[in-house]
């Protein structure tokens, strides 16, 4: 009886690596959103990682975590560094800056990297923002099968942060319309 176990499972552990070849080698969530503020005003909000803590999700969900930052800032090559209980332990770094876009590298301790970017658009009115993130899941059968999961684990945390910056960026905005006035 024992024997039929292990061998039932022997063989789903092998059916289930080989199917795994199967699944997407690549990942990618992203979210958009339109902002009322000018290109610039959102950009500056991203770019420059400190503004991070005011609209990132991920600084609201461990605000206990230990952030180090770059002394380099909106630039390429910036970066920051986190370690918390909640978040682990990770880097990003600015690997491209445009006045319309960003690229960075993400680093997690433990499972490799992702790269993450974000565009602004203009448009009438405002800007628009598209987020993304994109991972690489090589030949890792387990990284595949999670990659099926990963919009649905991301996906709402990008729509938090996304919300988080329209609700600064905007307010932002009013305030200097208000200035000039």
């Amino acid at each position: 009886m024992i024997k039929k176990v292990l061998l039932g499972f022997a063989a789903f552990i092998v059916v289930a690596s080989l199917v795994s070849f199967l699944l997407p080698s690549q990942s990618t969530v992203y979210r958009t959103t339109t902002i009322a503020a000018p290109q610039e005003m959102v950009r500056a909000e991203v770019v420059n990682f400190r503004n991070w803590k005011s609209w990132s999700p991920w600084a609201q969900k461990d605000p206990s975590s230990v952030v180090v930052y770059s002394s380099a800032e909106g630039q390429v090559g910036s970066w920051y560094t986190w370690e918390g209980e909640k978040l682990g332990k990770g880097k990003m770094t600015a690997t491209y800056l445009a006045p319309d876009s960003m690229n960075s590298d993400l680093l997690f301790d433990g499972s490799g990297g992702t790269t993450s970017g974000f565009k602004f658009t203009p448009t009438k009115g405002g800007t628009q923002v598209l987020w993304t993130m994109h991972a690489d899941l090589g030949y890792n059968p387990m990284m595949r099968y999670m990659g099926l999961f990963f919009d649905k684990f991301i996906g709402p945390d990008y729509e938090a942060g996304l919300a988080n910056l329209k609700k600064i960026a905007e307010q932002k905005a009013k305030k200097n319309k208000g200035d000039k006035c």
